[in-house]
């Protein structure tokens, strides 16, 4: 492995722990599988800073409305994360990152007894110059095929798995944030693990992680019409979309 890659890597599997013990902090039951980042994090273009990640899968309580009786909350959602990110070093900081490209897949099954309910899926894309395409877009996807990674990772039963998400409109393409991998590890902290009645050490762990979140610098600067005054001060969707000609 070159070396700039394996300083990304290790960048990577560290942000990946942070995320792993803020979980933890968070909720004492919530989990997250495999929690190895080093087989999580695969290079799969050393020389263009590109990463897999091999799907992983996060048990978490639907609602947060329980937070303060965690030992009742049923943790009967799962979610599952996949996809790939392409990074270089940041030359104004050694110990910040890039981001060139990004894909990621997320996918939600709530757990019922005779099997899984795929409720919600969404494909998070990075369109720079893409006709249609806003530059950060999410579409709804159908990603069913993600139950067996919740089954291998958990070991979950039934047979009688239902998708719901396939007779969505799936080409919608919304303008987002920059939702890689790690942005939705942040969302899935903040919309399962934190509520009205998190206590202030579980809002000092989220806001530690929301700063260490700041590793990642962002894609946009490839387009310099979203680097424009006018846009860092607007978040309207015409400055989501290539620059007219």
């Amino acid at each position: 492995m070159t070396r700039q890659a394996s300083t990304a890597q290790q960048t990577l599997v560290k942000q990946w722990n942070d995320v792993i013990a803020a979980i933890a902090k968070l909720h004492s039951s919530a989990m997250v599988r495999p929690e190895d980042g080093w087989t999580i994090f695969k290079p799969v273009d050393q020389l263009a800073g590109k990463f897999e990640l091999t799907p992983v899968v996060f048990k978490l309580p639907e609602n947060t409305r329980a937070q303060s009786m965690q030992s009742q909350v049923v943790l009967d959602l799962y979610v599952v994360v996949a996809g790939s990110i392409t990074v270089r070093p940041d030359e104004n900081s050694r110990k910040a990152l890039i981001t060139q490209e990004f894909t990621t897949r997320v996918a939600y099954f709530r757990h019922r007894p005779h099997g899984l309910l795929h409720v919600y899926g969404t494909h998070c894309d990075f369109a720079l110059n893409k006709v249609g395409h806003p530059i950060f877009h999410s579409q709804l996807r159908s990603f069913s095929e993600y139950a067996k990674c919740v089954r291998e990772r958990y070991g979950v039963g039934g047979d009688d798995d239902k998708d719901l998400v396939k007779s969505l409109l799936q080409n919608v393409r919304v303008p987002t944030a920059q939702m890689d991998v790690f942005s939705v590890f942040l969302q899935l902290c903040a919309d399962h693990l934190l509520g009205k009645s998190s206590g202030e050490r579980q809002k000092q762990v989220f806001d530690d992680l929301v700063r260490e979140n700041k590793f990642l610098r962002g894609a946009a600067s490839q387009a310099p019409h979203m680097m424009s005054q006018t846009a860092a001060s607007c978040y309207r969707a015409n400055h989501w979309y290539p620059a007219p000609s």
